[in-house]
C-alpha cells in the first residue's frame, strides 16, 4: 500500500497548510477481475459495485476492504448487474439485465443483504440510491414510455413519479434521509437541467447554473442539503458544480490545472468527490476538503485516469482508476 497525495499550491495557500499538515489519503486495490467499478460505500466502509466477467457485469459487495469480492445473487432471468447504492444496514440497490434478448430488458433491483433474495422495484428500470430508512431513488418508466425519476418508499410500496421540468424525462442521481432527490430534468425547451425533488409530493426545482450553461446536472446531496453536480457550456463539457442549499447560487469548483471536472458526492462533512482535468488533459480522480479550495489530487504513480465516485461520512472514498491491467477498483483511506 503506497500514500498518494498531490494536493497543489494553491490548495496549501487557501487552507494555509503545510505539506506535512494537508490530510494524505492511502489507496488499495480492492482486487478481483478487471474490468472492474465501485460505486458507493456505506458509514461502516462495506463498498458495492461491479466486476465484469466474460463481458458480463456482475454486482458485487466488499464487506471489509482487503477482502475478496462477494457477488450478490441475479435476479430470476437476469445474466447482467451492477450495485449502485448501499446504506448503514447493508440494504443494497442497482440494476440488472437480461442481455439474452433485443432489445435488452433492464429492472431496478433491491437486496436486502448479501446473502438476501433479490426483489425487482415495480415499473423501475434503475435503482441509484437508498436512504438510512430504507427509502429508495430510481427512474421508472412510464406508460409512454418515458424515463423518470422515482422514489419507491421502500422496496414493497409502488414507486412515485417524481415528474419533470415540462421535458419528456427525467433521472434521479441522488437521495438523502429526508426523502430528497437531485438529479436532471428537461424543461419545456428539451435543455436538461440540474434538479431538485424536496420528497416524493412537492414539484422539481431547477437549481440553476452559471450564465452561458447548455445543460446542468445534480449528482449528490447529504442531510445538510448541500449538493454536487456539474455543467457545460457545451453538450460534451463538464465543469463541477456545487450548490449550498436549493435555490441558491451555484459555485463552481476549482480543477487541478485543466479546463474540466465533475462533482459526483457529498459526505455529511461537505467534502465532495469527483474528478478533475490537469493541466496535461488528465482525468483526476480527487476530493474538494472545501467549495473555495482547490481539489486534492487522489491519482496514483501507476494509474492513468481515475474517478472517484463516493465518500462516507468517516472520509472513505471509493472508485477506480485505469491501470496497466485495466480499471481498478480503489478504495481512499485518510492516512492515520
Amino acid at each position: 500500500m503506497k500514500s498518494f497525495a498531490k494536493p497543489c499550491a494553491m490548495l496549501l495557500a487557501v487552507l494555509g497548510l503545510s505539506l506535512a499538515a494537508a490530510a494524505e489519503y492511502e489507496a488499495m486495490d480492492l482486487g478481483g477481475p478487471a474490468p472492474a467499478q465501485a460505486f458507493d460505500v456505506s458509514p461502516s466502509g462495506r463498498i458495492v459495485g461491479s466486476v465484469t466477467v466474460a463481458a458480463l457485469a456482475r454486482a458485487v459487495v466488499w464487506n471489509r476492504t482487503g477482502d475478496a469480492p462477494l457477488g450478490l445473487p441475479l435476479p430470476s432471468g437476469t445474466n447482467w448487474s451492477r450495485a449502485f447504492g448501499i446504506n448503514g444496514d447493508g440494504q443494497i440497490v442497482g440494476q440488472a439485465q437480461d442481455r439474452t434478448v433485443s432489445p435488452v430488458q433492464v429492472f431496478a433491483v433491491f437486496w436486502p443483504g448479501v446473502n438476501g433474495s433479490p426483489v425487482l422495484l415495480a415499473d423501475g428500470t434503475v435503482a441509484v440510491a437508498v436512504n438510512s430508512l430504507g427509502g429508495i431513488a430510481g427512474n421508472l418508466r412510464t406508460a409512454g414510455g418515458s424515463i423518470h425519476a422515482a422514489l419507491w418508499p421502500d422496496a414493497a410500496t409502488a414507486p412515485v413519479d417524481l415528474g419533470t421540468l415540462g421535458g419528456v424525462s427525467s433521472s434521479a442521481a441522488g437521495l438523502n434521509s429526508a426523502a430528497q432527490v437531485v438529479g436532471q430534468s428537461r424543461d419545456l425547451a428539451g435543455q436538461s437541467r440540474a434538479t431538485f425533488w424536496n420528497g416524493p409530493a412537492a414539484p422539481p426545482i431547477d437549481l440553476g447554473a452559471p450564465a452561458g450553461a447548455v445543460r446542468a446536472a445534480a449528482s449528490g446531496i447529504n442531510d445538510r442539503g448541500e449538493i454536487v453536480g456539474d455543467f457545460g457550456t457545451t453538450l460534451a463539457e463538464r465543469r463541477a458544480l456545487y450548490w449550498p442549499a436549493p435555490g441558491a447560487v451555484p459555485v463552481e469548483l476549482q480543477t487541478l490545472g485543466g479546463v474540466q471536472s465533475q462533482a459526483v458526492a457529498v459526505n455529511e462533512r461537505g467534502w465532495i468527490v469527483g474528478w478533475a482535468a490537469t493541466a496535461a488533459a488528465e482525468q483526476h480522480p480527487c476530493i474538494w476538503m472545501s467549495p473555495t479550495a482547490a481539489p486534492l489530487d487522489l491519482a496514483s504513480p501507476v494509474g492513468s485516469g481515475g474517478f472517484a465516485r463516493a465518500i462516507s461520512a468517516r472520509a472513505q472514498i471509493v472508485g477506480d482508476e485505469t491501470r496497466s491491467t485495466g480499471v481498478r477498483l480503489i478504495s481512499w483511506r485518510r492516512s492515520p
